[in-house]
């Protein structure tokens, strides 16, 4: 195979690497960055922690801490469904989808209606 032929199939492939890794992802993953909510009168932070291989493959490391306690989850991004490594159970689950089905069931729950609202007071 000449050079360029090799220069055209690395050229072909370069873009679909790059989509894949876009920042306006509906779950970015920004190893870090951390982010204080308030939940009620209870202020907490998150952020992603680091990057691990589970049962192969690729999860984000996801950290919560409420007043000195720590809850760790791992996350991953495939195919517009982000999935969290049951830890109880050791396997892979639904956490939610970007394109949820009515009747669909989601970890425990089932998808009863697209585009609804909630309201908090």
């Amino acid at each position: 195979m000449t050079n360029t032929c090799k220069v055209l199939i690395i050229l072909m492939f370069f873009p679909i690497v790059l989509i894949g890794q876009t920042s306006d992802s509906y779950f970015p993953v920004d190893i870090g960055k951390k982010k204080t909510l308030t939940w009620y009168d209870l202020e907490y932070v998150e952020y992603f922690t680091d990057t691990v291989k589970i049962d192969g493959y690729k999860y984000h490391m996801y950290s919560q801490k409420f007043k000195g306690h720590f809850k760790d989850k791992a996350f991953r991004v495939s195919n517009d469904t982000v999935y969290f490594w049951n830890e109880v159970r050791h396997k892979h689950q639904v956490y939610f989808g970007i394109n949820p089905i009515v009747g669909e069931k989601i970890g425990l729950g089932t998808i009863k209606q697209i585009d609804a609202t909630l309201e908090t007071g």
